[in-house]
């Protein structure tokens, strides 16, 4: 996925979509000024969550090296929650945190195996 495809889902899930179920227009391009920066400010945290060094990001249009689960479960709801703020959409960033902070938790946390004997 690429950055792109990220703003673009994330602004369907906050339900900035017009009458055909695409991103409104005139939405698309005021969120198209702080996209960049919110999609760039959840790879990272979730690229360091992960274990990993955060490549720059230089275009919205180049494949975001993060697990595919990440990308699709996870990002959306984070930069989803950062064009909320940029809005000013108080309640629709404080939902959107909720569901990013739980999932983030849930798909960065790695899994420990303890050996034990019987």
């Amino acid at each position: 996925m690429t950055g792109n495809d990220i703003l673009q889902r994330a602004l369907i899930l906050m339900g900035y979509t017009d009458q055909n179920g695409e991103p409104d227009a005139e939405i698309t391009r005021r969120a198209a000024r702080h996209g960049l920066a919110a999609v760039t400010q959840i790879y990272k945290e979730l690229s360091y969550a992960s274990g990993k060094v955060p490549q720059p990001i230089l275009l919205m249009s180049e494949p975001l090296p993060l697990a595919p689960r990440l990308l699709d479960e996870v990002m959306p709801y984070g930069v989803a929650m950062l064009l909320a703020v940029a809005e000013g959409d108080a309640g629709t960033e404080a939902a959107f945190a909720l569901i990013y902070n739980r999932k983030r938790c849930l798909l960065t946390t790695t899994e420990q195996i303890i050996d034990s004997l019987p």
